[in-house]
Order: structure tokens, then C-alpha cells, then sequence
């Protein structure tokens, strides 16, 4: 049986994994005081987290951030104020 690596330049390191975390458990915390929250918000702002977090700036991948000038996406808020994105 071949063993698996979760580690090496373009693999899931302990980095990762632990700012993964965070930003999951910040899209699932931010909902849980909002009335009428459905999973399905939840698992748009997981999954717009997933995706903010494997952008490159080769392969920005940030259609599910949330727009405008007040959005946690760097390059959400640039793209509203028409500024370079700078993280």
C-alpha cells in the first residue's frame, strides 16, 4: 500500500490546514446569530472561503467572494473602489 504525503511545495501543509480552519469556522460562526440562515449560505460562504484561499495571483479565483467595498476580499474591495488589489 502506497502511503500518502500531505506535505512539500504545492501540497496541504500544517499552513494551510490551519488558515483553512480559521476560515471556515469564520464563515460558520458569522452565520450562526443571523435569523432565517439557511445551509445553503453557510455552504456558499465555506465554499467562497475554499476558493479565496487557492487563488493565486496568476489564477485569482474570487466570483464567490462576497462584493463591495466592505467585503473581507481584498480584491473584492479593490475591484469596487478600482484600486490594485494588494493584500
Amino acid at each position: 500500500m502506497k502511503k500518502s504525503v500531505l506535505g512539500g511545495a504545492g501540497q496541504l501543509t500544517d499552513n494551510v490546514i490551519n488558515k483553512l480552519t480559521r476560515y471556515f469556522g469564520k464563515a460558520i460562526r458569522g452565520n450562526k446569530d443571523k435569523p432565517n440562515t439557511s445551509t445553503y449560505e453557510i455552504r456558499k460562504n465555506v465554499l467562497a472561503s475554499y476558493f479565496h484561499a487557492s487563488s493565486t495571483d496568476d489564477r485569482p479565483m474570487h466570483k464567490h467572494c462576497p462584493p463591495g467595498v466592505n467585503s473581507w476580499c481584498f480584491y473584492k474591495r479593490s475591484e469596487s473602489d478600482k484600486t490594485k488589489p494588494c493584500r
